[in-house]
């Protein structure tokens, strides 16, 4: 785990409030992305050695087949 700060404000939430919500995950995710880390698909970010197929838990009573 890791924090990023994003320094740059996100617009107004009266005028542009998708924009204000989503505006850090938007701005954090390039560079997230060029330090390796993998974005599973309702999960989020995994570091890549994680992320590698197997190495993730598995939610209870989820078995292999």
């Amino acid at each position: 785990m890791f924090d990023m700060v994003i320094a740059d404000p996100p617009p107004d939430i009266e005028s542009d409030l998708f924009g204000h919500v989503l505006h850090s995950a938007t701005i954090a995710s390039p560079h997230i992305e060029e330090l390796g880390w993998k974005y599973v698909q309702q999960e989020g970010y995994w570091c890549p050695s994680c992320a590698a197929p197997g190495r993730r838990p598995r939610p209870r009573g989820v078995t292999s087949s």
